[in-house]
Parts: C-alpha cells; structure tokens; sequence
C-alpha cells in the first residue's frame, strides 16, 4: 500500500523443486512478449537471461534552449519502468527459507508486505512457516496473515507411473542445461546478487542498504 503512480512491480517467483531456472526462462518469456518487462537503457540480446533490476539513467538529454522554454522537460517523456515488472526474486520450493544473512528488518517486513498472485499447493503458507522469524520481528502481524491466508487441504499427489519418471528425466536435463547457460551470462553481468542453486537474488541495487544509509 505504498506504491506510487510511477513505480515497476517486483515479482518474487516460487518455481516446483528442481524447476528454477526452467521456470525463470518462461517468466522472462512471457514477460517480454507481453511487453512487461523492465528493460535497460541499452540492453544487448543476452540480457534476456542477465539481473533483472537495471539502474535507473536520464530519460533523456533536453538542449539548452529546449529546457529555458519548459520548466520540467522530462514531465513529457514517458516513463519507461510505470507498470513494468522485475523479476528479480526466484526461489525453488525445496529450499523456502530466506538465508540467514537476509533475516532483517528490511526483509521481513517485505515478506508481509507482499501480496500472494498464484497460490499452489499451499505455497505461500509454507514460506512463511519456514521464515517463522518474521513474526519474532513484527509478532502483531501472525493474527492478520492467519486470517488473510488461510491454509487449503492440499490434494494427495498420485503415484509416480513410469511415464511420469521418463518425463522428470527429460525436463531435469533441460533444466541443468538451462542453469549453465543462464549462469554464464548471468555472471557477465554480476555485480552484488545472492545466486545459490536453489535461490536467485537479483537485486544489483540493493534498496535495503540506501534506507541503512539515511
């Protein structure tokens, strides 16, 4: 409940176990077809795969003349990041629990903030059972999620047929495929991101250390 007019919109992605870089190509897929994507000033063609986060940059460089007619030049330029998306949060469902390192004010308060999109076999319940430190922070907010988010019987899964494995091999083989691949060009690119096999943290400017700062 505080964002403004002009502000992108940061998607935190909980993929199925073993699925996270597979599941991260179809993000950026779908957001670059449907135009949603936050893009860099100048973005080369891998960047498709790169940090998702880019550093804000002038809009654009207004002549001289062309500023002493127009108190505020850059008021007519469209903004290019109002209603885009970062993903720039992606984490596989084996591994919910946010590192130590990050257990933080800034943090927990971002992981009660969020509002859940897709809700899947309870997903969202058992990340924050997991990250069960963030009501030692905020103790007052456990009775308003509880109430917000109320945990559905989980359907039973049906047994593994062979068909089923033989499709699991398949995918698994792309997804390490793609995790090389996307690692490659994501570390030409690395400047601060957290990147662990089962978590990607893309956030090159870290919000949390500017409000330290102030």
């Amino acid at each position: 409940m505080n964002a403004k007019e002009n502000d992108d919109i940061d998607l935190f992605i909980i993929t199925a176990k073993n699925r996270l870089f597979t599941g991260r190509l179809i993000a950026l897929i779908l957001a670059q077809l449907l135009g949603l994507r936050r893009r860099r000033t100048s973005e080369k063609l891998d960047t498709l795969f790169s940090t998702a986060t880019p550093q804000r940059e002038p809009l654009a460089i207004v002549s001289k003349k062309a500023s002493s007619l127009l108190t505020n030049p850059q008021s007519l330029i469209p903004n290019p990041f109002k209603n885009k998306v970062c993903l720039n949060l992606f984490f596989d469902e084996s591994n919910l629990k946010v590192p130590k390192f990050k257990q933080t004010l800034f943090v927990g308060h971002e992981v009660l903030q969020m509002k859940p999109i897709v809700i899947k076999d309870n997903i969202y319940q058992r990340f924050l059972e997991v990250n069960e430190w963030v009501f030692r922070l905020f103790p007052n907010a456990r009775e308003v999620v509880g109430r917000k988010y109320k945990a559905l019987s989980i359907k039973q899964k049906k047994s593994l047929n062979t068909y089923y494995l033989i499709l699991n091999t398949f995918f698994n083989k792309i997804e390490q495929s793609l995790k090389g691949y996307q690692l490659h060009l994501i570390n030409r690119h690395r400047t601060t991101e957290f990147i662990t096999p089962t978590q990607l943290w893309f956030h090159p400017d870290d919000f949390e250390k500017k409000i330290k700062y102030k």
